[in-house]
């Protein structure tokens, strides 16, 4: 019997996996694509731009955008001296945040009060993003509990319902240039 239902839950890990798989190429695609992106980007980073400033937080970790992810150059430009910025390396595995142009390669595992810009490739109405399949924002925002999470998404990148892994874990805000989604206090950064 046990055999069975390690199968079964093996059959929907797998399946899970294979979806959000094909998924991830759909939106890839879809994101590569999308038109209007510099007009799109710069609504984004409008809308984005005061909810950082206006955060008594003072350490902000972001991405550097690739693959047709919405563009942060313009934010980094404009967030320069007025908060401490932070982007991922990943070393052996584990992602690590280093500070903007810093000289030396200092690697922090954690910095404290920050805000998390998180890129994805789609999300879902529960702010369940799906990234690119490594795990590494997962697992460095369930060990930080503390991060405020912003993601930032076209809106074509929207997606009714993900599948989910007991690992994956939702943004609190995911900004658009439409519109800035969020949940009620009590359903921010659920593990699913």
């Amino acid at each position: 019997m046990l055999a069975k239902n390690h199968n079964f839950l093996y059959n929907i890990v797998v399946d899970s996996c294979q979806e959000k798989d094909l998924l991830r190429l759909h939106y890839r695609t879809v994101r590569k694509n999308i038109e209007n992106r510099e007009q799109k980007d710069n609504q984004i980073a409008t809308t984005v731009l005061p909810m950082i400033l206006e955060s008594p937080l003072a350490n902000v970790f972001l991405y550097q955008s690739l693959d047709g992810e919405v563009a942060t150059q313009g934010l980094v430009e404009r967030l320069g001296g007025k908060k401490n910025l932070f982007v991922p390396k990943v070393v052996d595995g584990v992602m690590y945040l280093q500070q903007w142009c810093e000289a030396k390669e200092k690697l922090h595992s954690c910095v404290p009060d920050c805000i998390a810009i998180v890129p994805l490739i789609a999300f879902d109405d529960t702010l369940c993003r799906l990234g690119f399949g490594g795990g590494f924002y997962d697992k460095y925002l369930a060990s930080n509990s503390g991060c405020e999470t912003i993601g930032l998404a076209y809106d074509e990148q929207h997606c009714a319902k993900l599948p989910r892994q007991a690992h994956d874990v939702c943004l609190q805000k995911i900004v658009t240039p439409s519109k800035v989604w969020s949940l009620p206090k009590e359903k921010e950064r659920e593990k699913l």
